[in-house]
């Protein structure tokens, strides 16, 4: 990561209200994040600055350490991960999801063979059918809680994505499916 990298970086930074403090951390955190995954200063800035207003999480060298490690573990880089949260990851963290359960969905989507704009759209959209099902989608959600299998807790929050599918991966397994 070169000086003119870091300046233009920087610069992003203080358009979007960081000061010198937080700049500094911020600029920190996605250079070694940068390093650690091969991928561009700027993008990760661009990707990074996103991510922290989709999740609400304003701890970049948090972010960048979430997003690196789920990168780097996984069949997946920082800009799939990145291009789904364009996509799925307001509404995501809207349903509860932290920037990390994000970031562990897209690995698993990625490691499937379903990359960057294609995991954010399908993420969106099961998040949009759990959160409000029409058609089709009720009836299924109807059948589901019928063999005990519920999309909300006991006091009406939606659960996790993943909590859902394993208690159909159960129940499927419990009917020899």
């Amino acid at each position: 990561v070169g000086p003119t990298r870091l300046a233009v970086a920087s610069v992003e930074l203080a358009k979007a209200g960081f000061d010198a403090t937080k700049n500094m951390e911020a600029l920190t955190a996605a250079a070694k994040a940068s390093v650690a995954t091969d991928y561009p200063i700027e993008s990760m800035i661009e990707g990074l600055m996103s991510a922290s207003r989709q999740f609400g999480e304003s701890d970049f060298s948090k972010l960048a350490n979430i997003f690196a490690a789920t990168a780097n573990a996984a069949q997946t880089s920082m800009g799939d991960i990145f291009e789904a949260a364009k996509l799925g990851g307001t509404l995501g963290s809207q349903l509860g999801l932290s920037a990390g359960e994000f970031a562990a969905m897209t690995a698993a989507l990625n490691n499937m063979g379903i990359k960057s704009t294609e995991a954010g759209t399908q993420m969106k959209i099961l998040f949009q059918n759990l959160a409000n099902p029409l058609g089709q989608g009720k009836e299924i959600l109807a059948q589901a809680k019928s063999i005990g299998i519920s999309v909300t807790d006991s006091v009406g929050n939606l659960r996790k994505p993943w909590e859902i599918i394993n208690d159909m991966q159960v129940k499927m397994d419990e009917l020899g499916l």
